[in-house]
């Protein structure tokens, strides 16, 4: 009686043990089926999104032929393999810092030209190398602003843009009117500091033109000029000074002469070339007296 009463409990045990497990069972495929928001069933997850910079660059695909996921890149078509958990971004990295039809890496091509080199009285021919920069880009088209005297909405015109969009890379930034006159400002203290190091090395004398005027807006204006011989017997003709003065009494622009001469360190004066103006008269006498002392 005893071994009969242990048998029925042992299986009615095993009967609840199968139940618990067949629940358990049921539950696990609600859960597979389960999309995680809110219980709806019966709806597939949704992929990982690519969070990765290169598909900025590669375009991904599945092969057709081997099933395997493959990316291709957008600048020179090459096909790499780009399964997640095989490859990885990698190799994807690797090819966009050499892809040499990436406009992001031209500024680290090398590229020959020929250059002209002054051999004494000839001019020869040779090859050299050449980098894409963009700041000497950007240097180079405001000292040809400087140079050809056009204003600064020039970068900003329909025309200019074409050209720019053709003749550079994608990843030039055309500057506004705004950086170009930034960039004027730091080319001319560039240049005033040069010469003033040339003034002070070569302690050369200068010749000065000087002369007045006054604008439509009724403001008077003043230019020093500097004219002076390097030691390679070539003429040069610098502007030491353009800005506003209150008047045109000879003594205030005597006086402005001689501070803008002290600023450049000038001392040795050859010659002043002015106008027959009577104010001329005073401005001499007061460069006179700056000179003498």
């Amino acid at each position: 009686m005893e071994i009969d009463h242990l048998d029925g409990i042992n299986q009615a045990d095993m009967s609840n043990v199968a139940n618990i497990d067949v629940t358990i069972a049921n539950n696990a495929i609600e859960l597979l089926n389960n999309d995680g928001e809110g219980g709806n069933f019966g709806k597939k997850r949704k992929g990982v999104q690519k969070r990765s910079k290169v598909w900025l660059h590669f375009i991904a695909f599945d092969d057709p032929v081997t099933s395997q996921q493959k990316a291709r890149c957008n600048y020179c078509g090459k096909v790499l393999c780009a399964e997640p958990r095989r490859n990885g971004t990698s190799t994807m990295n690797g090819h966009i810092e050499c892809c040499l039809k990436n406009p992001s890496n031209l500024k680290n091509n090398t590229l020959l030209k020929y250059v002209s080199k002054i051999d004494g009285s000839k001019t020869v021919i040779d090859l050299g190398t050449w980098k894409f920069d963009e700041g000497a880009v950007k240097r180079a088209l405001a000292e040809m602003l400087i140079i050809d005297e056009d204003s600064f909405s020039l970068v900003e015109k329909l025309g200019f843009k074409r050209f720019c969009e053709v003749a550079l890379p994608p990843t030039f930034k055309i500057p506004s009117r705004r950086t170009i006159t930034r960039q004027y400002y730091d080319i001319y203290v560039e240049h005033r500091i040069a010469l003033k190091n040339y003034f002070k090395e070569s302690n050369l004398r200068v010749s000065l033109t000087n002369d007045t005027w006054t604008s439509l807006q009724r403001i008077t204006y003043m230019s020093l000029t500097a004219h002076f011989i390097d030691a390679k017997w070539k003429l040069h003709k610098k502007i030491l000074c353009f800005c506003p003065v209150d008047s045109h009494k000879g003594d205030e622009l005597g006086d402005l002469l001689v501070r803008c001469l002290k600023d450049w360190g000038l001392k040795k004066i050859y010659a002043l070339t002015a106008d027959n103006a009577s104010a001329n008269d005073g401005l001499v006498r007061v460069l006179k007296d700056a000179v003498n002392k």
